[in-house]
């Protein structure tokens, strides 16, 4: 199974991704773009908040 931190590093070739999304139902797919969808936006969101703090903690010291 393909994995993707928040950088979006592969851990498959692209030749086994693509066969096994062969292998899953419309619905499966669309699943997973929504939850890929949701991984950038979250991750996104953590890098704003590690920003915020950090430059609020600048404040205080």
């Amino acid at each position: 199974m393909s994995t993707r931190d928040c950088a979006g590093s592969r851990a498959t070739s692209a030749e086994l991704e693509a066969a096994r999304l062969l292998l899953w139902s419309v619905s499966d797919r669309a699943r997973l773009r929504e939850l890929e969808r949701e991984n950038r936006e979250l991750c996104m969101k953590a890098e704003f908040l590690g920003k915020a703090a950090a430059f609020f903690a600048q404040d205080y010291r």
